[in-house]
């Protein structure tokens, strides 16, 4: 599979969504590539409060989320702990735990399995501005690879903030686009291709150092923490194709 190609697919797709039902269906779609059939975003809440006013978007199983929600298993579940703890994204199986020591977490993760949640796929978001989000993928197998990760962290990003934007934005005008520079532009287009710092400078004949500056431009100016998430973000604000 060429992930890429997938990943920049399902990015067109959700660009082009309009309602809350448009979303839903290009990420059920997106996650079913990868044997994950299940997701659910929202915002991260502090451990003392409810996940329930942070939820976004979800087409988790009927009852699973009353369930999560009712016996606090927010502030439980491994899942959960390492999405509040990580930068980067992780399968299910990485969020590890001590089903003896811990047993409302092995509660969690076997209740999961009940409603076909036996593994998945979770990518943390934050923003610049101290947002905390997350996307979770779930569902009976993963068809894990490197590639198949990066895909589904540059499609729960770019999913993540469109269903951020309908919830907001509702009815509102979008705010305008921050203003990047040529150069920052360029350089966050070769890194939609896939390159690194190191054929960046090459290709532009410039040094690796000046690459990582014009990255952390963007980022700083797209609110984003790292490289996919700005490519993300400048991807929905039609600032690269």
């Amino acid at each position: 599979m060429d992930y890429a190609h997938f990943a920049f697919d399902c990015i067109d797709a959700l660009d082009r969504a309009k309602t809350p039902s448009d979303v839903l269906i290009c990420l059920g779609r997106a996650a079913g590539h990868f044997g994950l059939d299940r997701f659910l975003t929202a915002g991260i809440p502090a451990p003392d409060k409810s996940l329930a006013p942070y939820l976004l978007m979800h087409n988790w199983p009927a009852g699973w989320v009353e369930r999560y929600i009712a016996r606090d298993y927010p502030n439980c579940d491994p899942v959960m702990k390492k999405v509040r703890s990580s930068l980067m994204p992780f399968g299910w199986a990485e969020a590890t735990y001590d089903p003896v020591k811990d047993p409302r977490a092995h509660a969690v993760m076997m209740e999961a399995q009940e409603f076909g949640l036996k593994t998945g796929f979770s990518v943390p978001i934050y923003t610049i501005s101290g947002d905390q989000a997350g996307m979770t993928f779930g569902g009976t197998e993963f068809h894990d690879s490197p590639g198949a990760r990066r895909a589904l962290h540059l499609i729960a990003i770019y999913g993540h903030q469109k269903a951020r934007d309908l919830a907001l934005t509702r009815g509102k005008h979008e705010t305008q686009p921050p203003k990047l520079s040529p150069r920052e532009l360029e350089v966050l287009k070769w890194c939609s291709a896939g390159k690194t710092t190191s054929h960046i400078a090459g290709i532009l004949s410039i040094s690796e150092h000046t690459v990582e500056t014009y990255i952390a431009n963007a980022c700083r100016k797209l609110d984003s923490v790292n490289r996919t998430q700005a490519v993300a973000q400048a991807i929905r604000a039609r600032l690269i194709p």
